[in-house]
């Protein structure tokens, strides 16, 4: 199991995937399949995780490498999220499938981790996973097909626990339509604002989940003409009361099961492991080498790949391969990485510190972003926020800066992979806590 700072670990439920004689497709697939179904307050869903287990295994059949997570709080969501992102740098297709409840808030589209629970209007970023995170990862690898397939449009059992006010808008039913940036499609069990159908006797599979997955196997058929396919199959199953929607700005043509001259031989997709044994960690030059690559060893890693220390210049190379800029600066206090805040981490202010160093190599670290608000902050929300969450601290700095922290030991050891997935997590963290404080 993964170790993720102190001690602590991360327990996703991971599916294993049948394999049999597969297409081999001339392109590197990698999806990332969910399956939410034992809600801790909202009741439970009766075929999520069998839903989720056979799109993992018919993914699988056409090429896909596949990482299945089920019955996931938010903190394992956004963990899935942040490990699917590195896998799917340099990857020609990639795709999330989403089967649980959803939910559509001031235009706003999420999707409900088993541990949500809906309150007041602040509750909703905190407890739900906002689609748009989800669109975002998709992307970041620069595929060249990206899917995000949403089997999340059955009743709302959240509605129920909204503490509505006047002023609030109570979450709609169903989804909102979200407009697909080029080169990524969208696609939906049923049109906006309607729910769906979980399948019934006659159904081993959610209605839409079902139908997609027999057409998605059909050899030669494009991904258009699928899609057309899987929505009359479902207006059929359901008498025209479910109707598939989607919307797309793909450019080319996409074959799950391509045929002819795209049909190279026989092969099977592998099962991407969602809590990976800590192991050596290839992320860049500085930490190792991937796919067999041979680098020189690092002084600073175990023979297992665990580290005990960082330098600040191995900290930049990290944060480079994320997508972040930052400058290293010396001050009195010591050595700091200044941030670049138009990446994923926002604040006014953001860098790290890094404390118990023998020379440059130091135990510890510390992620830090600042907030400058315009009216003094509530100290009640602050120390809500260090109440309620586990792993980032906030604090007040003269009345007006609100500052979140997060303390990184490494002197028990680490990957830098844990390393890279706590930059994401605080990332998402303090996009929160913005919305939160100010």
């Amino acid at each position: 199991m993964r170790n993720i700072v102190l001690g602590s670990a991360l327990a996703l439920a991971v599916g294993t995937v049948a394999t049999s004689a597969f297409a081999e497709i001339d392109q590197r697939r990698v999806a990332l399949v969910f399956g939410n179904q034992s809600y801790r307050y909202a009741g439970e869903l009766s075929q999520t995780l069998h839903d989720a287990d056979e799109m993992a295994r018919t993914l699988q059949s056409v090429g896909f490498d596949v990482m299945l997570v089920q019955d996931a709080d938010k903190r394992e969501m956004q963990q899935a999220l942040n490990q699917f992102r590195r896998e799917i740098r340099g990857a020609d297709v990639a795709l999330v499938y989403y089967s649980g409840h959803g939910m559509e808030f001031d235009g706003e589209n999420y999707l409900a981790p088993i541990s949500a629970r809906l309150g007041d209007r602040r509750t909703v970023d905190q407890e739900f996973l906002p689609l748009s995170d989800v669109m975002e990862t998709v992307e970041s690898g620069g595929a060249a097909f990206n899917m995000v397939l949403l089997d999340a449009c059955r009743n709302n059992p959240f509605l129920d626990q909204m503490e509505t006010t006047r002023s609030a808008v109570p979450p709609s039913p169903g989804l909102a339509p979200v407009m697909a940036p080029v080169g990524t499609l969208v696609a939906y069990a049923t049109s906006p604002g309607t729910y769906a159908w979980e399948g019934g006797e006659d159904h081993d599979n959610s209605l839409f989940t079902e139908a997609l997955m027999l057409h998605m196997t059909e050899p030669g058929v494009e991904l258009a003409q699928t899609l057309r396919e899987t929505r009359r199959t479902v207006m059929e199953w359901s008498d025209g009361e479910q109707v598939p929607w989607e919307h797309s700005a793909m450019i080319g043509e996409f074959f799950f099961m391509p045929a002819g001259e795209q049909l190279v031989a026989a092969n099977e997709g592998t099962v991407i492991d969602a809590v990976e044994e800590a192991g050596v960690f290839t992320q860049s030059s500085l930490f190792g080498a991937r796919d067999g690559q041979q680098t020189e060893p690092q002084t600073q890693a175990r023979p297992s790949g665990v580290m005990t220390s960082v330098t600040p210049e191995a900290m930049q190379a990290l944060l480079a391969d994320l997508g972040l800029t930052s400058s290293i600066e010396a001050s009195d206090d010591g050595v700091e990485l200044v941030v670049d805040n138009t990446g994923f981490i926002p604040g006014d202010g953001v860098g790290i510190w890094f404390f118990d160093c023998d020379g440059q190599q130091c135990g510890s670290i510390q992620i830090w972003s600042l907030y400058e608000s315009q009216r003094p902050l509530d100290l009640r929300q602050v120390n809500r926020w260090n109440t309620e969450q586990r792993w980032s601290i906030a604090s007040v700095e003269e009345d007006r800066y609100a500052v979140l922290t997060l303390d990184v030991n490494l002197i028990g050891g680490v990957t830098a992979e844990n390393i890279a997935d706590l930059v994401q997590l605080f990332g998402s963290q303090s996009e929160e806590f913005r919305g939160y404080v100010l």
